[in-house]
Formats: C-alpha cells, sequence, structure tokens
C-alpha cells in the first residue's frame, strides 16, 4: 500500500490537472487544552430525534463539541466531543434508522447525563448549530439551561448564496471545501460545521465564522400582522409575511422578521398596503441571540 506522503502526491497531481477534484476524509483534530480570555468558548451541537416536531419527536442522540474562538471569528482550540444517546418512548422507526444509521439496539438503557450537558452550557458564551431552528427547541427539552446562552446558526447566519455556494447543506458545503464525512451522526456533523466555520467563504475570503458573529450580533423585531383583509394574503407572502395558525399560542396571523432599522419602514408598508392607512397597535416582539430560534418565540 503507498504511504501517505504518495497518496498526497498523487491527490496533489490529479487536482493540479484540473480534471479532477479530490475529496479528503473529515478526521477530528485532538482535543487541546483551552487558553481562555481574550477568547470566547463556542459549543457546537447538534441532535439526531425520531422525526421533525420537537411537540411530538423524541431526543436520541446529542453532540456537543467546545472550541475557543477570537472576536474576529478566527477559531484557536478544540475540546473533546460529548456524544451521547438515549432511548425514546417510541421505537426508532426504520426510515430514521435508515437516516442517521441509529439502531433501536444502539440506544436501548442508554439516557444523556443532563449534568455533563450543562456543564458544557455553563462554560461556553455562543451556542451553534446548522439549522438551529430544529436543534434548539429539542436542545431546550431537554434542558431548560439552553435557553440562558446566545445562540447563532451557521445555515441561516452566514449568506451561502451570496458567498457562490449553490446549497447550504451541510454535506455540498463540505464537498465545496475539499472535505466528506459521514452524514447525519450528531458528533461528526459538529466537526463537518466547525471545519467550515474555520476556513474562508469562497467569494469574500473571509473566515466563516466572522460572518456568522456578525449576524448573530443584529437584533431584530418580529412584526405580527393581527385581524389583517383576507385579501392582502398575497400582498403579505410576496414580501415574504410567514403565516401562524395560532395553536401554540402565538397570534393567529401573518409574521416578519426584519432587522431593527427596518422596523418603521415595515410598519408604514403596513400601515399604507395592508391597513388602508390607519395603522394599529400591532403585536412585536424583539429578537436577539438569547431568544432567536426558540420554541419560546
Amino acid at each position: 500500500m503507498a504511504g501517505n506522503n504518495s497518496l498526497r502526491q498523487w491527490a496533489h497531481e490529479l487536482e493540479q490537472s484540473g480534471d479532477y477534484r479530490v475529496l479528503k476524509r473529515l478526521v477530528p483534530p485532538l482535543p487541546m487544552n483551552f487558553i481562555g480570555p481574550p477568547f470566547k468558548r463556542g459549543l457546537m451541537i447538534d441532535t439526531e430525534t425520531t422525526g421533525l416536531d420537537f411537540q411530538e419527536s423524541e431526543l436520541i442522540e446529542i453532540a456537543l463539541v467546545p472550541f475557543e474562538y477570537s472576536v474576529d471569528g478566527k477559531l484557536v482550540t478544540f475540546g473533546k466531543a460529548l456524544d451521547q444517546f438515549q432511548q425514546p418512548q417510541t421505537p426508532i422507526s426504520a426510515e430514521i434508522t435508515k437516516l442517521t444509521g441509529i439502531t433501536n439496539e444502539m440506544v436501548a438503557g442508554q439516557s444523556i447525563n443532563v449534568e455533563e450537558v450543562e456543564k458544557l452550557i455553563e462554560e461556553s458564551d455562543l451556542i451553534i448549530a446548522h439549522n438551529a431552528n430544529f436543534d434548539r427547541p429539542f436542545a431546550e427539552r431537554l434542558t431548560p439551561a439552553f435557553k440562558s446562552k446566545p445562540w447563532a446558526c451557521s445555515l441561516t447566519d452566514i449568506d451561502w448564496k451570496n458567498e457562490g455556494y449553490e446549497s447550504p447543506k451541510l454535506s455540498f458545503l463540505a464537498m465545496e471545501h475539499g472535505f466528506y464525512y459521514k452524514a447525519h451522526r450528531a458528533d461528526i456533523d459538529c466537526w463537518a460545521t466547525i471545519k467550515l466555520l474555520a476556513g474562508r467563504l469562497k467569494s469574500s475570503g473571509d473566515r466563516a465564522m466572522a460572518h456568522l458573529l456578525e449576524s448573530a450580533r443584529e437584533q431584530h423585531w418580529r412584526i405580527w400582522a393581527v385581524n389583517t383583509n383576507f385579501s392582502k394574503k398575497d400582498l403579505l407572502k410576496d414580501r415574504g409575511y410567514r403565516w401562524e395558525s395560532g395553536e401554540t399560542g402565538k397570534p393567529k396571523s401573518w409574521y416578519i422578521d426584519v432587522v431593527e432599522t427596518d422596523k418603521e419602514a415595515e410598519l408604514e408598508y403596513l400601515k399604507s398596503e395592508i391597513y388602508d392607512g390607519r395603522l394599529p397597535d400591532l403585536p412585536t416582539v424583539l429578537i436577539n441571540a438569547y431568544n432567536r430560534f426558540s420554541a419560546d418565540l
């Protein structure tokens, strides 16, 4: 068998030919000693579940990887991953096993050590997920300690399309950055996301983590357009409003999230185009890194 040096040389020659792209297997780094201030502590999270609805589905695996980063987005040290299974009350379906590789036998008798999870949360300054809209509600069901920290999302807090990527899907982004991994296992998904954040974006050349931090620091307002005329629904949809059914105690209405500087302009639009010149007292919620992606929002 060829040695590592020969393999690297072959891979280099294939890449240089212009006819091939060589993907390297993702190998998680060995744990390092954390440096501490002035560096911040991040906590990458990924979950595997029995389904998509956090109110009905159950958590079957959680992975957490601590790491340190600078305020300008440079990743400097990486800790040891915590990766644990939990047996659900209902059996894992064949579909979920096919997707995640997790079987009922693997989780039998297993439970997540919440104290270990909470210790990592306490030591962290920021929690990151690649699709925090999905992971955060499941995480909060495990322990409310997840509500005490700011969150960021590597899926939505980086404008992948503007940076020249056709898809924000994690496996696609990995290939664009020259590596591959076994997807849909929580620990390796965490490491794949960390590697992406440590790299530079294709168009701007900026650190991906820097873009994520900049976006996570922004404040938004959620505006609920209550009691609108049915005839205005297409206008609202075209402008990016989404419908809330009201089944979870939130207003039954259309709503939109806008950056703080656009709030007054959006209210003026609603007044002139939706409410025929008279703006009612609309419910609004300030969204920041502490409450974004939460099921409570």
